[in-house]
């Protein structure tokens, strides 16, 4: 496990964890190859925190993917908004 990562669960999150099955005593990760660790699942047995994985691919909770379609359709406006006022000078041009 990533040093930092490590640091980070140690001295900012568990400490502020309380035991299974209390509030927050829940940690949910995605499948990134640094949470996989036997580390982090030791870390978490001992201060008695429920480690929970997402599923591989949860589209529902993929932040990046609804940001970059967010992003799309703006960028597709503006460009369409751009062309429009391309033709509306070329027009006034002519």
């Amino acid at each position: 496990m990533a040093e930092i990562f490590k640091l980070f669960l140690e001295q900012q999150v568990l400490p502020y964890c309380t035991l299974y099955p209390r509030p927050r005593s829940i940690l949910i990760l995605d499948n990134a190859l640094i949470y996989k660790s036997a580390r982090l699942r030791d870390l978490c047995k001992e201060h008695g925190v429920l480690l929970v994985f997402l599923p591989l691919y949860l589209p529902d909770y993929n932040c990046h993917g609804t940001g970059a379609i967010a992003i799309e359709r703006m960028y597709s406006r503006s460009l369409q908004d751009v062309a429009r006022s391309i033709i509306r000078v070329e027009g006034v041009r002519r």
